[in-house]
């Protein structure tokens, strides 16, 4: 019968933690905020006939779809930490935090639509 694989000196719960710590870092990563400045990420304005209003239906459904991902890694973050009040406290904090960048970057993303189309005259 074998024994299942240890690591020398490390209980379960400091694995647990690492692997979250790993996966959080991967999914920041991965779903990392652009600068809304950053052309890469800019919702595309170029289109002769995209109304402001569609320019702020990407906006909002870009926001959508990050909190929907942010909602995955707090879960799996919230599993992780298996009851751990203090991994519990600072997922919900980082969360929290996620969700107010999302906001704010959402925000930025409307104003920009408010923009698009204006002339320089002269400036």
């Amino acid at each position: 019968m074998r024994t299942p694989l240890r690591t020398p000196g490390r209980s379960p719960r400091v694995i647990y933690l690492l692997l979250a710590a790993g996966l959080a870092a991967a999914a920041f990563g991965a779903l990392s905020c652009r600068q809304v400045s950053d052309p890469a990420a800019a919702v595309a304005l170029n289109d002769a006939d995209q109304t402001v209003s569609q320019c702020i239906d990407q906006c909002n459904a870009a926001a959508a779809l990050r909190v929907q991902q942010q909602l995955k890694v707090h879960n799996i973050m919230i599993f992780l930490c298996k009851g751990d009040g203090t991994c519990l406290a600072n997922e919900t904090t980082r969360f929290s935090n996620a969700l107010q960048i999302i906001e704010t970057d959402r925000l930025a993303c409307i104003a920009q639509c408010h923009h698009q189309g204006e002339a320089t005259a002269g400036r």
